[in-house]
């Protein structure tokens, strides 16, 4: 029904620069016997022919006749796809290392972040938690040691002192006839007063253990460890000072401005006695001393 001049269709398609260096053959399968019908081999002796990459298909056309097409690449054909391809993989292995870096980069960076960002916000939680600390065992008026934090440090000197043998000293302060102080001046200035005596006191009691706090109302205490109080001394002083700082109190009938006075006790602690014991004993002194007509210092004389 008609004829196809093979030879001269896969010549012009052998000489496309794309498929040079390809040998090219065409078989007549139909029959038992393979017969070649055409072959355009780039290398005649076969030498640099790559087998190993031999490509065959088979294609039924017109009149039931079979045809098989082999096709084998030489070494040149391997070399020129190959060097394409080692392009092809370095770029885009390049491409991917730079990915890879940004990314490494990116994720470093914001590890950064993260990290200053966790050390700012634990360094503000402990800064907070020491604020709230401190807050907790304050007096906000006085700005001393509230009652709470003197329940706790009184207990815990009691115990160290009765592990060491150690003396432990209690003051009680009360600031005289303070009632009618707030009475005659109103409440402001009598926190003024408060804060004022507060200042007084603590600048008298300067060592690193001492501690000076607000016992309630007008009243002060202060905690002295390894210390054994006499007559006069730190007693006197802390009495003194607060007549030094001459707030006019026209209700007084003592000077004519505010006054302490101040109950102390020195205890050395042990298993026979308890902490409220030392508390009773400057309670004591401090009650003898406003008997005795305030503004005064009395010392219990408590049995060593």
């Amino acid at each position: 029904m008609g004829a196809i001049r093979i030879e001269g269709l896969l010549s012009r398609y052998h000489q496309n620069n794309t498929y040079q260096h390809l040998d090219i053959s065409v078989l007549d399968i139909s029959a038992s016997d393979q017969t070649l019908v055409v072959a355009l081999q780039d290398d005649i002796d076969g030498a640099s022919l790559l087998e190993h990459y031999e490509y065959t298909t088979t294609i039924d056309v017109l009149g039931g006749r079979q045809w098989q097409f082999n096709i084998t690449p030489n070494q040149a054909y391997i070399d020129s796809h190959s060097q394409k391809h080692w392009r092809y993989v370095v770029s885009i292995g390049t491409l991917l290392s730079l990915m890879l870096a940004s990314y490494l980069y990116n994720l470093r960076t914001r590890e950064s972040i993260v990290e200053a960002l966790v050390d700012k916000q634990t360094a503000e939680l402990r800064a907070a938690n020491l604020k709230l600390g401190q807050l907790s065992r304050t007096d906000s008026l006085t700005q001393l040691a509230n009652r709470r934090y003197f329940d706790e440090y009184l207990k815990a000197e009691w115990y160290r002192a009765r592990r060491e043998n150690q003396p432990l000293s209690l003051l009680l302060c009360d600031v005289d006839y303070f009632k009618s102080y707030n009475d005659r001046y109103g409440h402001l200035e009598g926190d003024r007063c408060l804060r004022q005596v507060a200042l007084a006191l603590r600048s008298c009691f300067t060592r690193s253990g001492d501690l000076v706090a607000r016992y309630g109302g007008e009243e002060f205490a202060v905690v002295i460890p390894n210390t054994e109080l006499a007559e006069g001394g730190e007693l006197e002083k802390c009495r003194a000072v607060i007549e030094d700082l001459k707030i006019p109190h026209e209700g007084s009938p003592l000077l004519g401005c505010i006054t302490m006075s101040v109950g102390a006790c020195t205890i050395y602690p042990s298993d026979e006695l308890e902490i409220n014991d030392v508390i009773s004993a400057a309670d004591q002194a401090l009650y003898r001393a406003k008997l005795e007509g305030r503004n005064r210092a009395m010392l219990f004389d408590f049995p060593k």
